[in-house]
């Protein structure tokens, strides 16, 4: 079952990108919360990113019709045994760092092409494991 995260704030950033806050923090122990901030950030796919393919048009169209026009960089922040009257301020205070480390990085020209890129290496990967995986087994099962 997957829980619903409370959105706490939305960011839009200097090139477009837009910055989700979520707050999945539960209850642990007595009066003590798991503190887990979600951070999304919504990327869309474009043709462009696949330029380094060996069939681009071919690359894109594959990845577009398994995962959908756009994906989500996801990063979470977690920090356990809190007071329930810190959670606010350990949730204002995620969100801060998270934003000094990284907005650098998320405003850089590469940045949603590198993502990306390392989502459909990632997804070529797998599909290729599971055609080697399926090609074995039906070996075995004709044997």
């Amino acid at each position: 079952m997957k829980r619903e995260g409370r959105l706490l704030e939305e960011i839009q950033l200097e090139n477009g990108l837009t910055v989700s806050f979520y707050d999945f923090s539960r209850p642990i122990a007595g009066d003590r919360y798991q503190v887990e901030l979600l951070v999304a950030i919504p990327v869309a796919i474009r043709e462009g990113y696949f330029e380094d393919c060996r069939e681009p048009r071919k690359a894109y169209e594959a990845f577009v019709a398994a995962r959908g026009n756009g994906l989500r960089f996801e990063q979470k922040r977690i920090r356990n045994f809190i007071a329930n009257e810190d959670v606010p301020a350990v949730l204002r205070q995620l969100q801060e760092e998270f934003l000094r480390a990284s907005r650098y990085y998320l405003l850089k020209e590469s940045f949603t092409a590198k993502f990306i890129r390392k989502q459909f290496k990632e997804w070529e990967d797998a599909e290729r494991l599971k055609s080697l995986v399926e090609g074995a087994a039906r070996t075995e099962t004709a044997e």
